[in-house]
């Protein structure tokens, strides 16, 4: 990816309408007295741009403070890597365009985000991501895996709720075999029946296969029916309405109206012939249901008689005859019930393991992810030693963990506050959920101390949220500490000039994308100014644009500054006075008079320096 910068801001319109501002690659200083536009420029190129804020809050500030001094007007940033040009534009109403894959979006940072963006988890890890490569690969295969997981994990869900369906039916098996065994010997006493009895009986069950088929076919058929008896209801109204409806006479002549009046009297009459088919068609279907119910009628009565000769000759045997076969048949059923659950459970156990697999494949992301952040972060900590220590907590941040397991919980009846906490604390997510899908309750109890009872019920709430709970990421946590003294303070024990210290050199080390920041030198004296921040902007010479505004003349002198840009405000309009580099006159009397209180201020520090030394 190539070095960017950007080379030309052209402002229509608003507060710095008319500007026209040609910048370098390096460091580029934008000066001039308050209320002149340094701060609104920033805010032009991050809308022009479509840089999110990097708090809600501020996003919402830029955004606003954008439109608000562009009013109708359009922003335009050429950018350059010295060989192509890309040019990007936007006005209030319209969406920001997408910057070419080839080209890192910048880091813009105003004033407030410098003083606070390291207070967030977010705001940090999102200052140590920024100098992570192929990261947005990463996070779309991290995503990829998290759709494939939640697929089969729906997947095993609807299997489950079958497989319970189907256990609840097996339930009945035993009270079936046990009927069947109280059976046999009464169906050893009839198996002596006579032949006649037995050919009788296998009439019947022939007749009974006939009655089944016979049933069908009228079930079909009389859908058939039924489906054409509303085919004909809506013909009728179609004929129906044509013949109300009127066509204009068609004056003599008029070939084209003519045309169309036949062709729709042909319609008319394709119509009333389909009408009169399907007349003829309903009639056909009404004899062939009207025959098939005789047949069924016949069947019955043949039936009847069988039966009554049967139960003649079995006196009383072909109840248990009927009542053994109903056994015997709802046994059958449960038996291929039984190859049913082998069959899902086979299934079950290859979704899961296939599933595993992508589980596996999103934890080496998540950690090839966090050893990178390690890398980054040992590396910063030892350019920006000893001042500066980064510290990278691998899976540290229970957070949305833990809300994922209130939400499953919330509504089971079960206090859950407290103890959904206390199971993020006690396990991973891939525990628990080994625990859930094998229901092991003694297993769950040894990491949360509760009872049998409550933990089951924890456990059947908890089923519902698998795929949420498979995929639930534990946040790395990020730490930026100070050297106070002997000691590291930790980001959050920090005042705002010692936040600054921390967070400018950080922003600086992100040698790979243009930087734009409003007045950093804000809240932090002119010791770090030359110390860190001039020597942070010095070792990135070469490396990428930095764009400063400022009211520190050490920023552009000591930061060896390529373009100055002195801007000026008549009140209601912002404006360039000058630009050029640092050692033009016209650059050197602006930042002699703006920033350093005038030629004879400037002496006067310069003869009290000369008579300190």
């Amino acid at each position: 990816m190539s070095n960017y910068f950007i080379e030309k801001i052209q402002v229509e319109g608003g507060f710095l309408d008319g500007l026209d501002l040609q910048l370098e690659s390096g460091l580029n200083s934008i000066i001039g007295a308050r209320g002149t536009g340094k701060s609104t420029l920033v805010e032009l190129v991050r809308y022009c741009l479509g840089v999110k804020g990097h708090t809600l809050e501020s996003d919402s500030r830029a955004q606003n403070h954008a439109k608000s001094v562009l009013k109708d007007g359009q922003i335009t940033l050429s950018l350059t890597d010295g060989v192509t040009k890309t040019t990007i534009s936007r006005s209030v109403d319209s969406p920001a365009e997408m910057l070419p894959s080839h080209i890192r979006a910048p880091l813009i940072f105003s004033q407030t985000e410098v003083e606070t963006i390291g207070l967030l988890s977010s705001g940090r890890m999102k200052l140590l991501d920024g100098f992570l490569d192929n990261l947005s690969e990463n996070d779309s295969r991290e995503t990829s895996s998290i759709a494939t997981i939640r697929s089969y994990s729906a997947e095993m869900h609807s299997i489950n709720a079958e497989l319970s369906e189907y256990e609840d039916k097996l339930l009945k098996l035993p009270g079936v075999e046990a009927l069947l065994k109280e059976l046999e010997p009464k169906e050893k006493e009839i198996s002596g029946i006579s032949d006649q009895a037995a050919e009788k009986t296998a009439v019947l069950q022939e007749l009974t296969a006939k009655y089944t088929t016979n049933y069908n076919e009228q079930v079909y058929v009389d859908k058939f029916y039924a489906s054409g008896k509303l085919l004909e209801t809506s013909l009728s109204e179609l004929v129906a309405q044509s013949a109300l409806e009127v066509f204009p006479n068609v004056a003599d002549g008029n070939d084209i109206l003519l045309s169309v009046k036949e062709k729709r009297s042909s319609a008319i009459d394709l119509i009333v012939k389909a009408l009169a088919t399907m007349q003829e068609v309903d009639k056909e279907s009404e004899t062939i249901l009207s025959s098939i119910k005789e047949r069924q009628a016949v069947i019955n009565i043949d039936g009847q008689k069988l039966r009554v000769e049967i139960e003649a000759l079995k006196a009383g045997a072909g109840e248990i005859v009927r009542k053994g076969q109903n056994l015997r048949k709802e046994k059958a059923m449960y038996d291929s019930i039984k190859e049913i659950i082998i069959d899902l459970k086979a299934k079950l156990v290859t979704i899961r393991r296939a599933r595993n697999e992508v589980l596996d494949s999103l934890e080496h992301l998540r950690s090839e992810r966090t050893r990178l952040r390690v890398r980054v972060a040992e590396e910063m900590s030892a350019r920006l030693a000893p001042q500066i220590r980064i510290i990278v907590e691998e899976a540290s941040r229970l957070d949305e963990y833990t809300d994922v397991l209130m939400g499953a919980l919330k509504g089971s009846g079960i206090q859950y506050k407290d103890l959904a906490p206390a199971i993020a604390e006690a396990m991973p997510p891939r525990e628990l959920l080994n625990y859930i899908e094998t229901s092991d309750v003694e297993g769950f109890i040894t990491q949360v101390p509760i009872s049998k009872d409550r933990a089951s019920k924890v456990i059947n709430s908890l089923r519902f949220s698998l795929d949420e709970i498979a995929t639930v990421l534990l946040s790395d946590d990020v730490s930026f500490e100070l050297l106070d003294g002997t000691d590291y303070k930790d980001f959050s024990e920090l005042s705002t000039g010692q936040r600054c210290t921390v967070i400018l050199p950080i922003i600086l080390d992100h040698t790979d994308s243009i930087l734009v920041i409003d007045q950093p030198e804000d809240h932090i004296d002119n010791a770090f100014i030359v110390d860190t921040l001039i020597s942070a902007i010095l070792r990135r010479s070469g490396d990428g644009q930095v764009i400063v505004t400022t009211h520190n003349a050490n920023v552009p002198v000591l930061g060896d500054a390529k373009q100055v840009v002195y801007l000026g405000s008549d009140g209601s309009r912002g404006f360039i006075l000058g630009s050029g580099p640092l050692n033009s006159p016209k650059i050197v009397q602006a930042i002699s008079s703006v920033m350093e209180g005038g030629e004879a201020a400037f002496g006067r520090r310069a003869e009290f320096y000369a008579d300190a030394l």
